[in-house]
């Protein structure tokens, strides 16, 4: 499985990733990658956060 989180291309602008789930984590992409097994209805979760820190007079556009 697979997810991303944001990767700041602004050096004002800082990402932490806080919560990966012992996920393998290719930061230059920002993708966190997990290899698990699942077996029919079964369901798993997994949790995952990061951070973001900027200057209070920038605004931040997440699209």
């Amino acid at each position: 499985m697979k997810d991303q989180y944001p990767i700041s291309q602004n050096k004002e602008v800082e990402v932490e990733l806080l919560e990966s789930a012992d996920a393998a984590i290719n930061e230059e992409i920002g993708v966190l990658t997990w290899k698990i097994s699942i077996a029919p209805g079964e369901v798993k979760k997994i949790r995952t956060s990061y951070s973001v820190k900027y200057p209070k007079d920038k605004t931040l556009n997440l699209n």
